[in-house]
């Protein structure tokens, strides 16, 4: 489960600057009407339809607040430190 959180959150920060509100960069097309997802206000979001929680946040990145949003810069990982940061991750219980 830790492995499917942190792989979302990073692709996320890739392909969305927020989720919540499914503001895409370069006119991409929402997929999916903002009332699927639930924002627990502490950096995590639920998509309803799947009922996996996911970072607002990638990984170095900070959640200030829903308003504020995330803050820092993403750090790159390479594969196995990637693995041992999530092994070692505790985020969101």
């Amino acid at each position: 489960m830790r492995f499917l959180i942190f792989f979302i959150s990073t692709l996320s920060s890739c392909i969305c600057e927020s989720i919540y509100a499914q503001t895409c960069p370069l006119g991409n097309p929402r997929i999916a009407p903002d009332s699927r997802y639930i924002d627990n206000a502490n950096g995590t979001i639920i998509d309803r339809k799947t009922g996996l929680m996911w970072k607002q946040c990638a990984e170095g990145m900070i959640f200030a607040s829903k308003d504020i949003g995330c803050y820092n810069s993403a750090k790159p990982y390479k594969w196995t430190a990637a693995m041992a940061e999530l092994t070692n991750s505790s985020y969101a219980g």
